[in-house]
């Protein structure tokens, strides 16, 4: 398989008879999966898939900031995400565990009644911070934000965009998700 860029967690990187998992990937019985969002690095020596964090450099959150994070959990007044990485003028990975919540009110600019609707777990997020303290407050209220990259629930495959629908390439299950207006180019920014 070609080494990408980024890769998300959840992506494919290799088949389990090509590498062994390295650091920041595991293998799930058929396939070397990245746990985290890095760039893929093959070490040839050790036949060893790799994901490398973006940067290793601490990063404090501010007002404002643009983050990527995983869903861990949907209630229906809110998401907790798991922040991953800074987007700025350069990306940097948070250190420790950041988690960040997003209430009902700023998924959309529309009326949302129940997140769980617009966001489920594993989903890769792009949101802006919009409060640190007391807690990490996090908005997809922006065209440019929400989910970038989501599974399916039945099949696990990557959801393709189909209008403003997102549809399974290999089950075809029709999903509705809040993302962001360039949810599948592969940006992370």
């Amino acid at each position: 398989m070609a080494q990408k860029s980024v890769v998300f967690p959840g992506d494919i990187v290799a088949a389990s008879e090509e590498l062994v998992p390295g650091p920041g990937t595991t293998d799930d019985g058929s396939n070397i999966v990245a746990t985290r969002l890095g760039r893929l690095r093959i070490d040839t020596d050790r036949m060893e898939a790799v994901v490398e964090p973006v940067t290793s450099v601490p990063v404090e959150l501010r007002e404002g900031d643009i983050v990527l994070g995983v869903i861990d959990m949907v209630k229906p007044v809110m998401c907790s995400v798991d922040v991953q990485v800074r987007i700025g003028d350069e990306h940097r990975q948070i250190t420790g565990s950041t988690v960040g919540t997003i209430h009902v009110s700023k998924i959309d600019r529309r009326y949302v009644q129940d997140a769980s609707r617009e966001f489920r777990v594993g989903d890769i997020v792009r949101a802006r911070v919009i409060d640190v303290d007391p807690s990490v407050q996090l908005a997809t209220d922006e065209p440019e934000m929400g989910a970038i990259k989501c599974l399916c629930t039945l099949c696990r495959h990557d959801l393709e965009r189909k209008g403003k629908a997102l549809e399974c390439p290999n089950c075809g299950k029709v999903d509705s998700r809040k993302i962001a207006r360039d949810y599948g180019s592969g940006k992370v920014i």
